[in-house]
Order: structure tokens, then sequence, then C-alpha cells
């Protein structure tokens, strides 16, 4: 295995960074940020990190659900500047959800504007106060794709749409 076009074979480790690159890449372009460093630079440097190697591990051994908590995850220090080396830190996606979660709780970052959403189970109680409809769709599963069923919370909420509930659970705006 391993990339005839770099020189050298990857391990699963480098493999994990590799995406972890792919996706700072776009989360990058996105906001008008250059990264100013190589794949492989990145790939070095997560091995270097406290905990990336036994966090990996423990995501191998879970099967490498795409949104296990176990997953390694690279969380910007200052959301608002590039990602360099000085900036990142490792961290699982469990973390960094925790972390995001605390983030837009106290107003940092551009998340400011979010409306809190009471998630309601099938016998009427309230069970979780989230912060924002992805939140919510996060508490309930995990492993879905937040900001698409985020979308489904909103009209709930607004008693837009035909569905009524979600995943067993009803949703309203707080």
């Amino acid at each position: 295995m391993g990339g005839s076009n770099t020189g050298y074979n990857l391990d699963k480790y480098d493999k994990v960074a590799s995406s972890l690159y792919n996706g700072m890449q776009r989360r990058s372009k996105r906001r008008g940020h250059d990264l100013k460093f190589t794949a492989r630079a990145f790939q070095l440097w997560c091995k270097e990190q406290p905990g990336y190697l036994e966090n990996c591990s423990k995501w191998f051994e879970d099967g490498r659900q795409a949104y296990s908590k176990l997953k390694p995850s690279c969380n910007r220090r200052n959301d608002s500047k590039p990602y360099s080396f000085d900036n990142m830190e490792m961290i699982t996606w469990g973390e960094h959800l925790k972390y995001t979660s605390l983030s837009r709780l106290v107003g940092v970052g551009k998340n400011n504007g979010l409306i809190a959403v009471m998630v309601i189970d099938s016998s009427g109680m309230e069970v979780y106060e989230a912060i924002s409809a992805s939140d919510a769709v996060r508490w309930i599963r995990p492993e879905a794709n937040a900001r698409a069923v985020s979308n489904k919370v909103i009209k709930i909420c607004k008693g837009l749409g035909p569905n009524k509930s979600l995943y067993g659970y009803t949703f309203k705006f707080i």
C-alpha cells in the first residue's frame, strides 16, 4: 500500500491523518485559508501527538465507524485562525463535539445566532435541551448527518411538513 506518487508507504495511522488532512483542506478552502503544511508533515505531526496512536487503535477496535466518539479529530484552538501546528490539538470526535457544543453555549466563534431546541420523547417528557437543531440530532443519533437532518427538526419545530416526529422524538424551539 502506499503512494507510488509519494515515495513512501502509508500505514493505517497515516491514512487516518490523510483523511483528516483532506477535511482540513476543504474547510480551509471554504474559509479562504491556505494550509501551510503538506499531508506528509501533518501525518508526522499526528504521530507525535499524545494519544493519537492509542485513540486510532481504539477507533480501529470499535469498527472505524464514521461518527464514533473514538474517532481522532483535529481541533483548532482558535477557530477564527487557520490550521497551523501551533493552533491545533489532536482529540477524539467525542471530545470535539463537547468542545464545539460548549463553545456555542458561551458564544465563541460564528455560532452565536443559534436557537435552542427541546427534545421530547414519545411519552411527552422533555429529555434534552439542545443548543441548536444540529445539536439535537447529534444527541439522538451521533452517526446521522446533523446538517442534513437538522432541517427536518426545524420543520417539526415550526409545524411545517408532513413529519411530526423524527427518530421517535418531537421538538420545539425554546
